[in-house]
């Protein structure tokens, strides 16, 4: 299945981070790289920094849902670790 749109300026934002830090990323450059318009962009998105919070809540979400359903507060807190371990590279490059 095609990714959408949205999806695609995310996996854009994800990837051009993992080169270079977010305040360093322009919109032109992700509207390169996602191969979408600068109307589609804003549709979807407010800045560049709205991507970034995006791709955190796509990260989290699932992780806030499981608690919700457990109040496993170990398992939450194993959870988050992981994904900032496994997506490590790019929320170090968001945050510099």
């Amino acid at each position: 299945m095609a990714l959408s749109a949205k999806e695609r300026i995310q996996n854009a934002v994800y990837l051009l981070v993992s080169r270079q830090t977010i305040d360093q990323i322009t919109v032109n450059d992700i509207l390169a790289s996602a191969n979408v318009s600068r109307p589609t962009f804003y549709r979807y998105f407010h800045d560049k920094y709205d991507v970034a919070n995006s791709i955190y809540d796509d990260h989290i979400s699932p992780i806030r849902a499981a608690y919700l359903k457990t109040q496993d507060y170990k398992q939450l807190l194993s959870s988050f670790y992981r994904i900032f371990y496994d997506h490590r590279a790019y929320y170090n490059k968001v945050v510099e």
